[in-house]
């Protein structure tokens, strides 16, 4: 019930806000693309280096996030022997950090660029991932997690 009391409440909000902040199109609006169109743009992504890099980047973080998700809270609990209530306040705030920082990092693109603000994000991000379960002190190794 108090997973339900969190998700019930976002997830009518992002409902509320797609309906205001997404354009309606008509049907006579949307354009018709054929399966062959769709492959193609899969060919021309999967065919630039560029885009693959990122794409097995994104991946490859996308799974180290989840890892820490995943374990993290049992790594808290036994190692620190912290109640299941405030693992669960961390792991919330570390959702909301990470998906703060992910819009966020978006201003810091023109400033540094994409490929050192990438190299730059996932140095910090594996540093402090690595980091968080090698500290003593449990209130450094929970900051650990927010980097």
């Amino acid at each position: 019930m108090a997973f339900l009391g969190y998700v019930l409440p976002v997830i009518l909000l992002s409902l509320l806000i797609a309906s205001k902040g997404l354009p309606s199109l008509s049907r006579s609006h949307q354009s018709t693309m054929s399966m062959k169109d769709y492959l193609r743009g899969f060919k021309e992504v999967f065919s630039n280096r560029s885009a693959d890099a990122c794409l097995a980047g994104s991946a490859l973080s996308g799974a180290a996030w989840m890892a820490i998700l995943v374990y993290g809270p049992s790594f808290f609990r036994q190692q620190f022997l912290i109640s299941t209530g405030f693992v669960s306040i961390v792991v919330l705030v570390a959702a909301a950090c990470y998906t703060s920082g992910s819009l966020v990092s978006g201003r810091f693109v023109k400033r540094l660029g994409r490929k050192l603000l990438t190299v730059l994000a996932a140095l910090f991000a594996g540093i402090f991932a690595i980091s968080y379960t090698n500290l003593p002190d449990v209130w450094l190794s929970i900051a650990a997690l927010f980097p």
